[in-house]
């Protein structure tokens, strides 16, 4: 058993009895939790939203790549972003060669003067 099964229905039961208080101190997300389990334990049940979000996101998409000058931006900063991550690729190799090669060295000489 965990603390959170003892402490949640104590916050549950004051939350039911009208004291807010018992959510100061915790984080927004944890209190947003309790108020959402004393939703479903109550019974409240929000209807579906009428506005699929998926279709706002297509819509939303579509007008961006209908503007040009958006269209144009967004493409800069993906070739950006794609040419620094290749830069930092192609430093990442060179590290490792160069770590490789500075190993093969220190053991060639170890083996010389061993």
């Amino acid at each position: 058993m965990n603390l959170m099964n003892i402490v949640k229905p104590n916050v549950l039961n004051e939350l039911k009895k009208g004291n807010k208080e018992v959510l100061q101190g915790l984080s927004p997300i944890v209190a947003m939790q309790y108020g959402l389990d004393l939703q479903k334990e109550v019974g409240v049940h929000n209807d579906p939203s009428p506005i699929d979000s998926n279709e706002v996101s297509k819509a939303m998409l579509e007008h961006l790549m209908a503007d040009g000058a958006v269209k144009e931006r967004l493409m800069k900063e993906i070739e950006e972003r794609d040419k620094a991550f290749a830069e930092k690729v192609e430093l990442a190799k060179q590290v490792t060669n160069e770590f490789e090669h500075g190993e093969a060295i220190k053991q060639i000489t170890k083996e010389v003067t061993g």
